[in-house]
């Protein structure tokens, strides 16, 4: 479990995430001119917790650097909201931690499907828009992304920047895979809106995404973080949908689940040394054939 401190109140997260601003319905509630009434929020995801700025007037900075997208947070994080200070502690510190073996007592390997999704065109948008409005975006963003892919019963495995790593730890199941395509699908209307909405129009962004079927590393060693080449492997196949100017990029893996008749392209993928064989995807397909 994890707590907050500010002004030496403890407040315990018990929620799946609270809110911090002036406002009376703050789970946070920071009676501070410099804050905003709808501050910031923090979400956990899995067992981790990630800080995210609400279009704040004066900002939500983590550590010193300014927070506009979900940024993890560690043992000790200061955060700042205007001029209030909060620092996060975790409750349960692994004093061992800086122990980086990975061991079989503490990890296990499971079969898993990996998604990997970016927003297309996020460093320009960011660029041509008031910090404010990348904050809110990226608030809902985060908010909306995690639900899309919750309610599918993926887990999150976490944010990076525009970046969303979710995985659904399974057997083969090709029902699934239909799911997981929808998933990605809704994901990307969500994008597509929230961008519309923060710009009045005048934007539209889209997500890529990689999509790889394979046996992954997780335990307390990672953190729960699932680790190795199948992870590796649908980063850099998110990658290279710009190189095949596609929406979705999957492997073999994933395509022979799906069952669909559609041709296999033969790629070498950044960091690869042989070649793998992979499937495009467009977002207006999926409704044929899920």
């Amino acid at each position: 479990m994890a707590y907050l401190v500010y002004k030496a109140n403890r407040v315990q997260l018990e929620q799946n995430s609270i809110s911090i601003g002036r406002s009376k319905s703050s789970e946070l509630l920071i009676n501070e001119s410099t804050v905003s009434r709808n501050h910031a929020i923090i979400k956990q995801i899995g067992d981790k917790y990630y800080i995210i700025d609400s279009g704040s007037s004066n900002g939500t900075f983590k550590d010193g650097k300014r927070v506009h997208s979900p940024v993890l947070l560690e043992h000790k994080s200061l955060i700042q909201c205007g001029n209030a200070q909060i620092v996060f502690y975790e409750d349960k510190i692994d004093e061992d931690s800086d122990d980086t073996m990975i061991s079989l007592d503490s990890n296990f390997i499971v079969n898993s499907i990996v998604v990997i999704a970016d927003i297309r065109g996020y460093t320009s948008f960011s660029e041509s828009i008031p910090i404010r409005k990348v904050s809110e975006f990226m608030a809902h963003w985060f908010k909306d992304i995690s639900n899309c892919i919750e309610e599918n019963n993926g887990y999150i495995d976490s944010f990076i920047g525009d970046c969303v790593y979710a995985r659904w730890d399974v057997t083969n199941d090709s029902k699934l895979v239909h799911k997981i395509l929808n998933t990605v699908l809704q994901m990307n209307k969500v994008t597509r809106k929230l961008s519309q909405d923060i710009t009045n129009g005048d934007i539209e962004l889209e997500i890529s995404s990689g999509i790889h079927l394979g046996e992954i590393i997780v335990g307390s060693k990672t953190n729960n973080t699932g680790l190795g080449d199948t992870v590796n492997t649908a980063f850099r196949l998110e990658s290279f949908t710009r190189e095949l100017d596609t929406d979705i990029l999957i492997s073999k893996e994933v395509h022979a689940l799906l069952n669909i008749k559609k041709n296999i392209n033969e790629v070498v993928l950044k960091g690869k040394s042989l070649p793998m064989k992979v499937c495009k995807i467009r977002f207006n397909e999926i409704g044929t054939f899920i």
